[in-house]
């Protein structure tokens, strides 16, 4: 009964929020709740959905380019994360709101793809690099994950001790193993890891040839870093959970990988982004690391608008998912505006941080 209880409380809830965007309510909920502006989180840039089964982590070009147009539309003025610091150290409020862009991981859609909209609307935006990405040491097993089943029709998991067979005869079948798998590798990565190269072993594919085929070169980086348009993030240098590690391996992935970076493309690299970014992989001993290395930014993973108040904490910045499997304006304009966290728990403590 408890949980038939609480599906209606998110059906009227949704209810609620689709139609503070149907009636234009939201527009006035964000002058009161929407704080400065917003983070938005990005990893690939595809055309099409059915091209990877990582939907989450996927935006169409079209849908990038929709945004962009709603928000200018709308008022939104898209800022660098310098101009960002800025805005948020600056004595003196503004009334108009801005979005900042970020891409996470490096993936070379974002020069092909992502980088000529960005300058077609003379848009700025981020890219945060784990320097094992372009290094090719990085361990990008959910590239093999992928891999495996973009290539099959079915795929058994019992050797992991469930006993499921996945269809995966439908891109859509296929979206939903991948999230499945993915639960499975939170159980048990070394495991999953292994499994992994049992059903697509190393000699079929190489990891090497997995990440060549996906994540920036140094070369190609430094084309994207030559641009006026691009700012470049650390990201670490293996994409760990940094809260799973010393605090000196924690401090040596943090400096590390911006020393590499910095050395690559010829710039200082300023600004970070904690792989994962949720309360289980960084905290405060890893904010606190962050400005330690000398980061004047570092954004999590946590839900939130920028507020004023986030120029105390600007070594842990929220950010907003855009895109997703179902893609839809409405969601990110309700969710830019403040209006998912009026109707939250957080209602009353709408500033994210720690």
């Amino acid at each position: 009964m408890r949980q038939s209880g609480l599906k209606v409380q998110d059906k009227i809830k949704t209810a609620l929020l689709y139609g503070t965007y149907s009636s234009g309510l939201y527009r006035v909920i964000s002058r009161v709740a929407g704080g400065i502006g917003a983070v938005l989180m990005l990893h690939r840039i595809v055309q099409d959905k059915d091209e990877t089964p990582s939907r989450y982590l996927t935006v169409t070009a079209g849908f990038l380019e929709d945004v962009i147009l709603r928000f200018k539309k709308n008022g939104i003025s898209f800022v660098s994360l310098d101009d960002m610091l800025h805005i948020l150290r600056s004595q003196r409020g503004s009334r108009e709101r801005f979005v900042a862009l970020t891409f996470d991981d490096g993936y070379r859609d974002n020069l092909t793809l992502a980088l000529p909209i960005f300058q077609r609307h003379r848009v700025p935006f981020a890219v945060y690099v784990p320097s094992g990405a372009p290094d090719r040491t990085m361990d990008a097993w959910f590239l093999r994950l992928e891999r495996i089943l973009m290539q099959f029709q079915r795929l058994e998991t019992g050797a992991l001790g469930n006993g499921r067979s996945l269809s995966l005869e439908s891109p859509a079948a296929k979206a939903a193993a991948y999230e499945y798998c993915i639960e499975l590798a939170r159980q048990d990565l070394p495991g999953f890891k292994k499994w992994l190269h049992e059903v697509l072993p190393e000699s079929a594919v190489s990891s090497k040839d997995l990440m060549n085929g996906h994540f920036l070169s140094w070369e190609e980086l430094r084309q994207l870093a030559a641009g006026p348009l691009v700012t470049i993030g650390g990201h670490t240098i293996s994409h760990p959970m940094l809260a799973k590690l010393p605090e000196d391996e924690a401090f040596r992935e943090i400096a590390g990988g911006r020393d590499r970076l910095s050395a690559q493309i010829g710039k200082a690299v300023m600004h970070f982004a904690y792989p994962f970014g949720s309360p289980f992989s960084c905290g405060p001993r890893e904010f606190a690391l962050v400005g330690r290395a000398g980061f004047e930014s570092a954004v999590t993973t946590r839900y939130g608008n920028i507020y004023r108040a986030h120029r105390h904490h600007l070594h842990c910045l929220p950010r907003m998912t855009l895109g997703g499997p179902a893609e839809g304006l409405a969601g990110t304009l309700l969710d830019v505006s403040g209006a998912r966290t009026v109707l939250s728990k957080r209602c009353f403590a709408p500033v994210a941080t720690a």
